[in-house]
């Protein structure tokens, strides 16, 4: 009970600062990678593709370091690791897009409405229970992201529908993380989170391959250029 006590006042600290942390490289993301659509032609399927190409290959390298003697068989966690990097590059492809129409500052806080898609998937497909406390919660979230929206004025259409359906994409992306988290029990939380993060971006790096195709030359500009966001957001 001690030992459980000691860990849990030792990782809460942490996991605030890693939280903050995270959403500090984000916020730098949407502003590179609003630079990068506005500017690169076919900017936002190449982002897409050159960021992920990047982040793929530091993923590989650092896997063999990463992995842990007692890691599960593949078969385990397989299928939660595969929806988890496909709707993470959904929710990533329609970010793209809202950034097309509008400011990043404006796309940001719209991120927002994710709080309530995650409740509502996780109370209605994975049956777990949501208090009141945090159910109002849920609705300070949406009514802050509504104020925002508001005073600023309200977003294009067309940016405020792909800001929803990348929450979407992120939500369910969030829940598959936890889920393939959970299959990786025998690991340590800390490096099964490294190894999970790892193994995403690779599957992620391959994933988007067939977007060659589409893209076309690519230059070594375009690279140099995509590099910025690609190592701030898999920081």
């Amino acid at each position: 009970m001690m030992n459980e006590a000691a860990s849990w006042l030792l990782s809460t600290p942490v996991g605030m600062v890693a939280g903050l942390a995270a959403a500090l490289c984000q916020s730098f993301t949407y502003l590179q990678s609003r630079h990068f659509v506005g500017h690169a032609a076919g900017g936002r399927l190449r982002l897409l593709l050159l960021a992920h190409l990047i982040q793929g290959v530091v993923a590989l390298v650092l896997l063999p370091v990463l992995w842990p003697g007692n890691m599960p068989v593949l078969r385990v966690y397989a299928a939660p690791l595969f929806w988890e990097s496909i709707m993470y590059l959904f929710g990533q492809a329609c970010l793209f897009t809202a950034l097309r129409y509008t400011e990043a500052s404006r796309v940001a806080p719209t991120l927002g409405f994710k709080i309530a898609v995650i409740a509502m998937l996780s109370w209605l497909a994975l049956g777990r229970r949501i208090t009141g406390p945090q159910w109002i919660a849920v609705a300070l979230a949406v009514a802050a992201v509504w104020l925002l929206n508001e005073t600023g004025g309200r977003l294009p259409g067309r940016a405020l529908a792909a800001v929803l359906l990348a929450c979407v994409g992120y939500a369910v992306s969030d829940i598959c993380i936890r889920v393939t988290m959970e299959r990786l029990a025998p690991v340590s939380p800390l490096r099964a989170a490294l190894v999970n993060v790892a193994l995403s971006y690779t599957v992620c790096g391959v994933a988007v391959l067939p977007l060659w195709l589409h893209v076309g030359t690519v230059s070594w500009t375009d690279v140099r250029r995509a590099t910025p966001y690609a190592l701030t957001w898999l920081t």
